[in-house]
Parts: structure tokens; sequence; C-alpha cells
């Protein structure tokens, strides 16, 4: 077993939105991922910063391609839609 972590530094007063795409759209996505097996987030209420552990069966699973479309799809998830006038 592969532990992989990543920080990031949030927005303020966004950790709820971080969370949300979190549990709706990443989890989801990396579930799909093979060899993938667990992921904790870790955070403090308030805080900007986070911290993600990622579990995957072997280093092969948890590096190349799927990383980097994960970034893509983050990226992605976070421009506002065209059907949003308000941006």
């Amino acid at each position: 077993m592969v532990a992989r972590k990543v920080a990031a530094r949030l927005k303020p007063n966004s950790l709820a939105e971080f969370t949300n795409l979190m549990e709706d759209a990443i989890l989801p996505w990396l579930r799909k991922q093979e060899g993938f097996l667990d992921l904790i987030t870790l955070a403090v209420p308030g805080g900007r910063e986070v911290a993600t552990i990622s579990f995957w069966e072997d280093i092969r699973r948890c590096t190349g391609l799927q990383h980097k479309r994960l970034s893509r799809s983050i990226e992605d998830s976070r421009k506002p839609s065209r059907r949003d006038s308000s941006h």
C-alpha cells in the first residue's frame, strides 16, 4: 500500500465549498480509479489549510495520468458555468 499526501491553502471561508467538492466530485471520481483504496481529508474548521491522504494499492497506481486528469477536473469544476450569469 502507498499513501499520497496533497496539501493546499484555501481561499478564506471556502472550507465548506472544498468539502462539498471533495464529497460530490473528487471522491466519486477517485473510487473509479484502478488501485484506489481510500481517502482521508484533514482540516481545521475556519482554517485555510487542508491536507488529503489517499491510499493506493501500489506506487504505479498513485502516479501518472489519473492525477493530471484529477487536477484538470478540479480546475474545471471551479470555473463558473455558462448558465451562471453572476460571474
